[in-house]
């Protein structure tokens, strides 16, 4: 492991010299996934986010450049993005040793090939009617206990922690190391989702990015929607960067949006989650997800924070929502667009008829990659799926696959 990481290191540094002498010569990315000379570095550039993909790929594992290298379009900057892309166009300006990711190509019905399809500006995807018709549970997920019925999963999922829920039936149907604590990542966002929806009234108020949150994003190299400072941004659109692309900088404008503060909002947090009935092993320290040994929580805790999220209208809207363009600014006329990968990797995997509808991912060293979502499996039932320390983003894609095909509709 320590190898690995010393090579992850290696690979990271030299991708860095990579960007930062295509930016130097005043070429970085827009959304579309072409170059363009002149935009702003901070649209595109965070160093968690720079990974050497050799490791990674599509299903096969073969990496998607020729050359090992891969730079993530603005708006889908997590670290799985840039690691695991699976498309890539060549670039505009001829360099051959760069590959760029050209932009997912999302379904409109999830689980089905499909035409792509991106939201315009404050309209989700997903329809009203849809998003309706997904239910959550009445029972408490978190306080549910495994019976004999409930399948161990063991080395079935490469994830060292999952858990599978009929949300129908209130029952375990698999799960491995469920009680276990883990670092959530940026799941923790689905919790700062919901708090959020929760205490907004207007989706339209603008919040002004400030320097301290753009300085803060990079000196943490956390995931970010890409704003620049002085950008005013709707509510609604802070809502989308926050599950989308993983976005901090959305995540800590909106805590103070609502709270006034970030302390303030993390108090909201543990508020709710001692209201969601939730086990004593969660605690928030901040709403990004980024790692502190404070901040954990149990797989079962996850899921019932989704399940919460998906019984609120706003927030299951949110989840649901696979492609988003945010309204234009001064700083981005167009709109930066946000797309969930998970859920446009996950919709070509075999599943067994399960359509996934909602998805969370995240990453940080401690806890590798995890997810959470949600589905309708082909006989109408209700299920969410929540792993943790999966080997790579697609690793987790797999596992909610192999959940889903293997231990649904039973």
């Amino acid at each position: 492991m320590q190898k690995y990481f010393k090579k992850q290191d290696r690979s990271l540094k030299r991708l860095k010299a990579s960007v930062m002498a295509l930016a130097m010569a005043g070429m970085t990315i827009f959304g579309n996934g072409t170059w363009m000379p002149g935009a702003n570095l901070s649209q595109v550039y965070a160093s968690e986010n720079l990974l050497d993909i050799s490791e990674y790929g599509p299903a096969g594992g073969q990496s998607p450049a020729a050359n090992g290298m891969i730079i993530a379009p603005a708006g889908t900057s997590t670290k799985e993005t840039l690691a695991n892309a699976n498309a890539g166009t060549a670039s505009s300006s001829g360099t051959s040793s760069v590959v760029i990711a050209a932009a997912p190509s999302i379904s409109t019905t999830s689980g089905a090939a499909s035409s792509t399809q991106e939201t315009s500006a404050a309209t989700p995807v997903t329809t009203a009617s849809q998003a309706s018709s997904l239910v959550a549970s009445s029972v408490n997920l978190a306080k549910l206990s495994s019976d004999g019925s409930t399948a161990s999963l063991g080395d079935t999922v490469n994830s060292d922690y999952a858990v599978l829920y009929d949300l129908d039936r209130h029952h375990i149907v698999a799960e491995k190391n469920s009680s276990s604590v883990i670092y959530p990542a940026s799941m923790t966002k689905i919790m700062t989702l919901l708090v959020a929806v929760e205490h907004i009234s207007n989706l339209d108020d603008k919040v002004t990015i400030t320097q301290d949150i753009v300085d803060y994003i990079y000196k943490h190299d956390a995931s970010n929607c890409g704003f620049a400072a002085g950008e005013q941004v709707t509510v609604r659109d802070l809502l989308y960067g926050v599950i989308l692309p993983s976005g901090a900088d959305a995540v800590m404008a909106l805590s103070r949006y609502v709270a006034g503060g970030d302390d303030a909002f993390v108090a909201l947090m543990n508020q709710k989650a001692k209201d969601l009935g939730l086990s004593a092993n969660a605690h928030f320290v901040n709403a990004t997800g980024l790692y502190h040994k404070d901040h954990h929580l149990t797989v079962r805790d996850m899921a019932e924070i989704l399940n919460a999220a998906m019984a609120n209208p706003t927030a299951r809207t949110i989840l649901t929502t696979p492609s988003y363009r945010m309204t234009a600014t001064k700083q981005h006329p167009s709109g930066l667009s946000f797309s969930n990968l998970f859920l446009s990797r996950i919709s070509g995997q075999d599943k067994n008829g399960v359509s996934v509808m909602a998805a969370k991912t995240g990453y940080i060293s401690q806890s590798m990659y995890c997810a959470a979502s949600y589905a309708v499996s082909a006989n109408g039932r209700h299920y969410i799926a929540v792993t943790g320390h999966a080997d790579s983003a697609w690793a987790a894609v797999y596992d909610h696959a192999r959940l889903y095909k293997n231990y649904t509709d039973k």
